[in-house]
């Protein structure tokens, strides 16, 4: 392959070699009378259009591969990852050559890369799910509906979305679509399904994208950016409690789970305010588990006052009402990427 089409560190970054890769290849896709006037490209062959091609695959197959395995854990389906990451590099081939494009994109130096694919990542994933749960589509988008109607009766009560009653989620509908309600009987009907093997909590942002859009959605990064300045403005204890509680399935905790955390202790002490509700004595922590509940019982330890916790949750929650309040947003306007953002806040503990 020609010397100049090879990526080289030392000369330019990844995310500056694949945007002018992806501008050479377009013009090799779609205009290649355009060919004679980049050098780079210039009387290329198809078989030396076909290796370059073949190269670019091979360059950005560990960038997939990564998103993908980390989407396939974020699903709890990691038994599907190579699937998933299979079908996630053939559909970003096929879209390549949109990367950074001109012509769409006006951000000042592009998008990464992993903005790119993060919407064809999501759809294959979906697909994957699908195969798994042997779910169909009409029944994910039910799926999706009422897991969007229960967060939102969930965040305007504060309360868990566990604790939201059938009839709640049934009139909360209007408030996160135009669409027809779903009936209270399809409701219940779609809250068993949703309890399959496969928790499906851990999928609620993979919606259907339009794999030939790839840019779908990254008007979004600028908020996220905004809502993270706005979130280290809280003390570092009460956004790590903030975070705990509203990750989703197994890993959402407890104030009496949070409250003996060894890494939430530490935050604690690092913090003054914080350092004054902690306290010693014992501490019991019920499960329900089927029809009859698990205590477990820790004497004489180091904990979190459960009233402090629950206050900083509280305060968390109302701030956070606010940013949506005061940047004109609806809670539907962060639902394709407030999980993400969720994850990557907790990522930096």
């Amino acid at each position: 392959m020609r010397k100049v089409l090879v990526f080289s560190r030392s000369d330019e970054s990844m995310k500056a070699y694949l945007t002018r890769a992806a501008a050479l290849l377009n013009i090799l896709r779609n205009d290649r009378d355009l060919m004679d006037e980049h050098p780079e490209i210039s009387g290329m062959s198809t078989a030396e259009i076909k290796e370059f091609e073949e190269y670019l695959c091979r360059l950005i197959r560990p960038e997939v591969e990564k998103a993908a395995f980390l989407a396939a854990r974020k699903a709890s389906i990691l038994d599907y990852k190579e699937v998933i990451a299979n079908m996630s590099l053939a559909s970003v081939m096929e879209v390549f050559h949109k990367f950074n494009d001109s012509s769409v994109v006006s951000v000042p130096g592009g998008h990464s890369f992993d903005a790119f694919i993060g919407n064809i990542i999501k759809s294959s994933v979906r697909e994957a799910f699908m195969e798994k749960t042997g779910l169909k589509k009409h029944q994910l988008d039910k799926a999706n509906r009422v897991r969007k109607a229960r967060s939102y009766a969930a965040a305007s009560k504060h309360v868990c979305p566990e604790e939201v009653t059938i009839d709640e989620i049934y009139e909360a509908q209007k408030y996160i679509s135009r669409a027809v309600p779903i009936s209270v009987e399809s409701i219940k009907e779609v809250l068993e399904y949703m309890e399959t093997e496969v928790y499906y909590d851990g999928l609620e942002d993979f919606e259907i994208e339009d794999e030939s859009d790839p840019y779908k959605g990254l008007e979004d990064q600028e908020t996220k950016a905004q809502l993270h300045e706005a979130f280290m403005q809280m003390r570092a204890p009460q956004r790590y409690i903030f975070l705990k509680r509203f990750l989703s399935g197994e890993d959402r905790s407890t104030y009496k789970q949070l409250a003996k955390e060894t890494k939430l202790i530490e935050l604690c002490k690092e913090d003054p305010v914080c350092m004054r509700n902690l306290t010693r004595g014992d501490l019991t922590i019920a499960r329900p588990k089927g029809n009859t509940v698990e205590s477990e019982e820790y004497k004489d330890v180091v904990y979190v006052k459960i009233d402090f916790l629950d206050y900083l949750f509280r305060d968390a929650l109302k701030r956070m009402k606010k940013f949506v309040t005061d940047n004109g947003l609806l809670l539907t306007d962060m639902e394709g990427w407030l999980n993400d953002w969720i994850y990557e806040e907790m990522a930096q503990f």
